[in-house]
């Protein structure tokens, strides 16, 4: 895994820590609902989101049970830069999602990542179809607010 640190002001530090301890958005719209579904039915068996595996929720959506806990916590993915242990950038250097990654990561992630082989630690390939891919990822989009510019452009990953 790798990782990196980035020096803040106090101030800037405090607004971070508070955006960090929100819950997840409500979904908005049709394919941000159909993704929530979806992260519900497949992802919730290892990742948290608090407001969607009844973390920090007094009235939580209830998806598949629970039953790993070691895989990373998503609430608030889109305020990071990496995935994937910090092997992919999250943002192009303009700003904008890597989708590409994203999606190659939501379609096979073995075939991007390998697992670790003993203890079958690692996110298996879900078999999730295009449509629900799309849906995913627009549901991701919601989790969280982008970093800064300077925080993207600092941002030194290479595959």
């Amino acid at each position: 895994m790798q990782m990196q640190a980035v020096a803040m002001a106090p101030v800037d530090f405090q607004a971070w820590v508070d955006e960090q301890m929100q819950p997840a958005a409500q979904p908005t719209d049709a394919a941000v609902e159909r993704g929530l579904a979806v992260f519900e039915g497949q992802c919730t068996r290892c990742h948290v989101v608090n407001g969607v595996n009844g973390v920090n929720d007094d009235q939580p959506s209830k998806g598949a049970d629970l039953v790993a806990n070691a895989a990373p916590d998503l609430t608030h993915l889109m305020s990071r830069t990496t995935f994937a242990g910090g092997i992919f950038d999250l943002y192009e250097p303009d700003g904008s999602l890597n989708r590409t990654q994203l999606e190659a990561w939501l379609r096979n992630a073995p075939a991007e990542k390998p697992a670790y082989a003993e203890g079958r630690r690692g996110m298996p390939a879900m078999g999730l179809s295009e449509g629900q891919i799309d849906d995913v990822v627009a549901y991701l989009k919601t989790l969280g607010a982008r970093p800064d510019m300077e925080v993207i452009a600092a941002t030194e990953v290479h595959p």
